[in-house]
């Protein structure tokens, strides 16, 4: 019976952290990005 209800709770955890993991990723690549063209510029 608890199955029922940890079920739904457990996938919404594995999506709200698989979305946040993503959205760091995205973050800390476009702030390398931002570096590497400002890196550029400036030579």
């Amino acid at each position: 019976m608890y199955f029922i209800f940890l079920f739904p709770l457990f996938l919404s955890s594995c999506i709200f952290f698989y979305v946040l993991k993503y959205c760091i990723l995205r973050i800390i690549n476009s702030h390398v990005f931002c570096k590497k063209i400002r890196v550029g510029f400036v030579l």
